[in-house]
């Protein structure tokens, strides 16, 4: 079972990629998205070339419905 990791990326020592902020992994956004009530039924993937990093990222979308009221 693959682990709910979420990962605080810049660091103040190195100043490494001030751009992004978290790191979650697929399993970490569908508990936050269980929480407000949304299951995922789809992911879809892509690389893209970043200007600013200049490299290739993969992106995700995450297609959800919601399941239930959190209210």
């Amino acid at each position: 079972m693959a682990e709910p990791i979420m990962f605080f990326m810049p660091d103040c020592e190195t100043r490494s990629d001030p751009l992004a902020w978290w790191l979650m992994s697929d399993h970490c956004i569908n508990r936050m998205l269980g929480v407000l009530g949304f299951q995922i039924t789809s992911i879809s993937r892509a690389k893209h070339y970043c200007h600013v990093r200049k490299c290739s990222e993969e992106c995700a979308t995450y297609i959800a419905r919601r399941v239930r009221d959190c209210r």
